[in-house]
């Protein structure tokens, strides 16, 4: 049992007046039962008899929508007392213990896999990717015709392909005859 649920009880039992946003907010694990297990008390208004309660999952906070209702008739039940007129279940917000954790790196990694992202503009990092680009493979440069720059003029058909092409047709003929 907390300590505000401790004064509570002793300010009911001696009669002084609590307010009924601190009674409820701690009351809530023992109102709600095993909802409080899923959905936490966020904050109560008493001008307006608003529960604000947030799910611990999205698919609990579709829940508390779902229970809205009841979870009104039920409190209010519990509090003999009207108090409750509305829920409003929040978005579900996960926390930093519910983040996704990245898959720790391999011992065998580089270290440029550990080591943190370089800045933009880094020369080393460009001349780095200038270094990659020239030693990618590529394909034989003996198996194609030297280009020739084709963006000043429309395209035409190459000579050499053409010869090439005639050559082949020529020794096929000739093997079939």
């Amino acid at each position: 049992m907390s300590v505000a649920v401790a004064m509570v009880e002793l300010a009911e039992t001696a009669g002084w007046p609590v307010p009924v946003d601190t009674t409820l907010l701690t009351q809530w694990p023992m109102l709600a039962g095993r909802l409080a297990d899923h959905l936490t008390a966020v904050s109560f208004d008493p001008a307006s008899g608003i529960l604000r309660l947030r799910g611990e999952s999205l698919a609990w906070t579709t829940q508390g929508r779902l229970l809205a209702n009841q979870i009104v008739k039920d409190v209010n039940q519990a509090l003999r007392s009207n108090t409750v007129s509305k829920v409003v279940i929040l978005p579900f917000a996960p926390t930093a213990s519910q983040a996704p954790v990245p898959a720790p790196t391999p011992a065998w990694a580089p270290p440029a896999f550990t080591a943190a992202a370089p800045a933009r503009g880094d020369t080393r990092l460009i001349n780095t990717v200038r270094l990659q680009a020239e030693l990618a493979p590529r394909e034989p440069s003996h198996l194609f015709p030297p280009s020739t720059d084709q963006a000043d003029a429309p395209w035409t058909t190459d000579n050499t392909v053409n010869a090439r092409a005639a050559a082949r047709a020529r020794a096929e003929r000739q093997q079939r005859s």
